[in-house]
């Protein structure tokens, strides 16, 4: 209130109060001022930095200031792409940690720690040999130097391949290093199927081996005679090339049995004698007519082996059949 004096009224920032149930300002009946009700506490106004603003108003609500970034940061850098996004989760809880990451990465830049993978796009001859001499890499092909360890020394045959390796090996910008593991790697993997390879030969080998010696019994012996006879015919190497060879399945020719069976006919046919004379006889007409004469004179000979072993019975008899059949032929 404001008296007439102008002066202000003390009583006018007086707090708002609570009426207790008697009249306001004096008591009923009796003229005499009522007693001030207990005060409600003033306000306080918020602590700095709270986060929360309280007006002056009591029935204004707390309000809450804004964090330093809005919670969806990521979301509008990221402007709907879910890749970005991941990236931006991966950083760090703030553009402040975008920011710190940054900076390690121009760190790096600067100190050279991070190198350019390759030449930019449209990089001079000059720019590249640069960027190679920066990067370890050879400015030449035969600036790589195979070093495989272990003692393993290269040979003449391969001489080509690692050339032709050198020259991709440079326009594919590796290091020494990255040329030389790559030829370990390659080396081991050959060394590898040899190995491999060389178990599936033994095997099949053995399995064709078994299979011969069942369906030729003692015949066997005779009949591979007959082939090592037909095949020291053939010029120098040669034999050796072909057996060795593999046919369509990988598997060794000279370890097929029904290439073995094969070569044994033609060598019946074309040397009757061929089983039972020494390999590379020159006359084997006559080393047919001297085992026959050997036979025949233990034949004789009632205690010799030929009593008593079917085997030079059978041979006997197949000697026979070959000098007809080679005398037939007009052959020597």
């Amino acid at each position: 209130m404001v008296d007439n004096s102008g002066a202000p009224d003390p009583t006018a920032n007086d707090p708002i109060v609570t009426d207790t149930g008697g009249q306001a300002g004096s008591d009923a009946g009796t003229g005499t001022p009522a007693p001030a009700a207990t005060a409600s506490a003033a306000p306080a106004p918020a602590a700095a930095g709270s986060g929360t603003l309280v007006g002056s108003d009591p029935a204004d609500k707390a309000i809450t200031a804004p964090a330093d970034w809005p919670a969806d940061w990521r979301e509008k850098i990221a402007a709907g792409d879910a890749k970005e996004l991941a990236r931006l989760q991966r950083l760090g809880s703030s553009p402040a940690d975008v920011y710190k990451a940054y900076r390690a990465l121009e760190a790096k830049l600067s100190s050279g720690q991070l190198k350019s993978a390759k030449p930019a796009e449209g990089a001079t001859p000059e720019e590249i040999t640069a960027w190679r001499k920066d990067n370890g890499i050879p400015d030449s092909a035969d600036g790589y130097v195979p070093e495989l360890g272990n003692g393993v020394v290269l040979g003449e045959a391969d001489k080509p391949l690692i050339d032709g390796f050198k020259t991709a090996a440079l326009n594919a910008n590796m290091t020494p290093a990255q040329f030389n593991e790559t030829l370990k790697w390659y080396y081991a993997e050959i060394d590898n199927f040899r190995t491999q390879q060389e178990g599936v030969d033994s095997s099949y080998h053995a399995e064709a081996e078994d299979t011969l010696r069942k369906e030729w019994g003692n015949d066997y012996r005779p009949n591979v005679n007959a082939i090592n006879n037909i095949t020291a015919l053939a010029p120098e190497g040669v034999a050796e090339r072909f057996l060795a060879g593999r046919t369509a399945d990988g598997k060794k020719i000279g370890d097929d049995p029904g290439i073995i069976k094969w070569l044994a006919a033609i060598a019946k046919e074309f040397n009757p004698a061929a089983a039972y004379i020494p390999v590379g006889t020159a006359a084997p007409g006559k080393a047919i007519g001297d085992r026959i004469g050997e036979i025949e004179g233990m034949m004789r000979d009632r205690n010799s082996d030929y009593w008593r072993n079917d085997k030079i019975q059978a041979e006997y008899r197949d000697l026979i059949d070959a000098r007809e059949r080679y005398q037939g032929r007009g052959a020597a």
